[in-house]
C-alpha cells in the first residue's frame, strides 16, 4: 500500500474541496433566470492612512518613503504610553529607557544607540518632531504620550526634509486637534511599583470657526531599586506632568491656523 505523508494528505484534501465547490458556483450562475441574474461582488479595500512624511497630507500608499504609522486606535488598543513601548511593533525601531539622566537612545535600522542619540552634546541621528517642532534632546522616548493622533517612523536618511539630524530616520509625533463638536474624556490606570496615571481632555467650539482642545496628564511611579549608599532613596522612579492647549481657527475651507502650547515636567530618581 502506498503511504502518503500528512503534509501531502492535507494538500490533497484542500484540492478536493476546491473541486467540489467549483461546480456548485457554476450551477448557481447558470441556474439563475434572466429576470434575476446572479451577481458576485467582492470588495477589497485598505483603510486610508494619512501621513505627513513629505510635510503635506498624503495617503501612505502613495508616499515613496519607508514609513510605518501607529494610529491613535493602535496606541490605545496596545496601551502604548512611550516610544519605548513601540519596540517590536514598528520594524527597524528600537529604543529603551535604561539610560541615566532621563534620556534614551533611539535606533532606526541599527543606526543610533547610546553613543549617538543619547549624548547631551551630540546631535541625534534619529530626529524627533512633535507637531512639526524639532525636539533637540533625547527625552522624547521616555515622555508619556498624551492625547496623540499618530506616530510616524520614517526609516532611512531624511536630510532633504528634516535636516542633518535625521541620518538614520525621523519620528513624527502628531497630537490631536481641536474638534468642532464637544467631547471630553477621563482615563486612569494602576500598575506595579506603585505606578498610577490619570489623564483627561476637553475639546469643543469656542465660537464661529474657532475651536480649542485642552489636555492634561499626570503619572507617578515608585522606584524598582534602592540606593545602597543611604538605603532610603529608590532608583528608577519618575513623576511626569503634561499640559497642552491647542487652538484651531479656520476662516475658510482653504485656510487654517493652529496654535499649540505645551508644558512638560519630569522628575526622575
Amino acid at each position: 500500500m502506498q503511504r502518503i505523508s500528512m503534509k501531502r494528505a492535507v494538500l490533497l484534501l484542500g484540492a478536493s474541496v476546491v473541486a467540489l465547490a467549483s461546480p456548485a458556483w457554476a450551477q448557481s450562475e447558470s441556474g439563475a433566470g434572466e429576470d434575476q441574474p446572479a451577481e458576485v461582488e467582492q470588495s477589497l479595500s485598505l483603510d486610508k492612512i494619512v501621513v505627513t512624511a513629505q510635510k503635506r497630507e498624503e495617503d501612505q500608499q502613495t508616499v515613496p518613503i519607508s514609513v510605518t504609522t501607529a494610529t491613535s486606535e493602535f496606541l490605545d488598543k496596545n496601551d502604548i504610553r512611550t516610544l519605548a513601548d513601540l519596540n517590536g511593533s514598528i520594524p527597524g525601531l528600537f529604543t529603551t529607557n535604561s539610560v541615566a539622566y532621563n534620556t534614551a537612545p533611539v535606533s532606526v535600522r541599527g543606526i543610533g544607540g547610546s553613543n549617538g542619540s543619547a549624548a547631551f552634546f551630540n546631535d541625534a541621528p534619529v530626529a524627533a518632531y512633535v507637531d512639526g517642532i524639532f525636539v533637540a534632546r533625547t527625552t522624547v522616548p521616555t515622555t508619556n504620550l498624551q492625547d496623540i493622533e499618530s506616530i510616524q517612523v520614517l526609516r532611512g536618511p531624511q536630510g532633504t526634509l528634516y535636516g542633518r539630524n535625521s541620518t538614520a530616520g525621523a519620528i513624527l509625533v502628531t497630537t490631536k486637534k481641536a474638534t468642532d463638536e464637544f467631547e471630553a474624556e477621563l482615563s486612569g490606570g494602576i500598575a506595579q511599583y506603585d505606578e498610577y496615571d490619570i489623564g483627561g481632555i476637553v475639546s469643543g467650539p469656542l465660537g464661529e470657526n474657532l475651536s480649542a482642545r485642552a489636555s492634561l496628564g499626570y503619572s507617578s511611579r515608585a522606584g524598582f531599586g534602592r540606593n545602597i549608599a543611604d538605603n532610603n532613596n529608590s532608583i528608577g522612579g519618575s513623576e511626569d506632568f503634561t499640559a497642552r492647549l491647542s487652538l484651531n481657527f479656520q476662516p475658510s475651507d482653504v485656510l487654517e491656523f493652529n496654535l499649540i502650547g505645551e508644558f512638560y515636567s519630569r522628575r526622575a530618581e
